[in-house]
């Protein structure tokens, strides 16, 4: 059973398992993080990576395998293994900019998908000593305690924090300023933290540019729906992988649309 982890989830083996491979994930990309004793490179699309990716990847894959062999993966470093129906979506580093120059905001992220549809999502930061996780139909949590968006319904006293603006097109961008700009506060954290402080309720609105892969955006988007928030492309329709990304705490969610893409009386 998985350790500190409340309701159903702990008697789904496969939760169980996703929880213990990412006490081990954590160990092992703290200790590197702290010791700075890992190995970096560039891949072809520019996007840096480290040894300790490809070392994170090997658990969380390796265990999946070893348990579920017949379960297909996607996971980012080493591609599709097919398999049937339920889909492991693995971010071994979410974060790897972030992990190399000594900033803490960086997590292991796992989600488990049945015919397409997500089951229970992690999310892991081992150095901020957070991790956030849902389960379908029981709500989102941070460890055992749950969370929820946030009740803000005014854009003047909404917070909203967001990604590097270089991974937005020209049009997103304009948008996406338009919408701070209505804003009480803004700050741009990146990666997957944004979203997670939309459904913890530290935050109201939270983006994240285009470019994603299923694995950037899958175990983020049942948490925050989980904990009563709702995610969208900034356009408005599901999510995909050209699209930046907006949640929010559902209450919100129509208006900044439409003030993102000039909609706004």
């Amino acid at each position: 059973m998985a350790r500190d982890v409340p309701g159903p989830a702990a008697r789904d083996e496969r939760f169980a398992l996703a929880w213990n491979l990412l006490d081990r994930a954590d160990e092992l990309s703290a200790a590197a993080f702290r010791s700075g004793g890992y190995e970096t490179w560039t891949k072809a699309d520019g996007s840096p990576v480290t040894d300790v990716d490809m070392r994170v990847e090997d658990v969380l894959t390796g265990g999946i395998r070893a348990a579920f062999g017949a379960d297909s993966v996607l996971a980012e470093e080493g591609g599709r293994i097919p398999g049937d129906s339920v889909q492991w979506v693995i971010d071994p580093l979410d974060g790897s900019a972030n992990f190399i120059e000594g900033i803490p905001v960086y997590a292991h992220m796992v989600a488990l998908l049945r015919a397409g549809s997500p089951v229970f999502a992690l999310v892991s930061s081992p150095v901020l000593g957070r991790r956030w996780w849902a389960y379908r139909g029981c709500g989102a949590f941070e460890r055992t305690r749950r969370v929820a968006a946030s009740t803000t319904a005014r854009l003047d006293g909404a917070r909203i924090a967001y990604g590097g603006l270089r991974d937005y097109d020209p049009p997103s961008l304009d948008g996406l300023v338009r919408l701070i700009r209505r804003c009480m506060r803004s700050r741009g954290f990146g990666n997957f933290l944004p979203h997670m402080l939309v459904a913890e309720g530290t935050y109201d609105l939270a983006s994240s540019g285009g470019g994603g892969e299923p694995w950037d955006v899958a175990p983020l988007g049942l948490i925050v729906e989980e904990a009563g928030g709702r995610m969208t492309s900034l356009r408005g329709g599901a999510w995909d992988a050209a699209d930046p990304v907006l949640t929010s705490n559902a209450i919100l969610h129509g208006e900044a649309l439409r003030i993102v893409n000039g909609k706004a009386g």
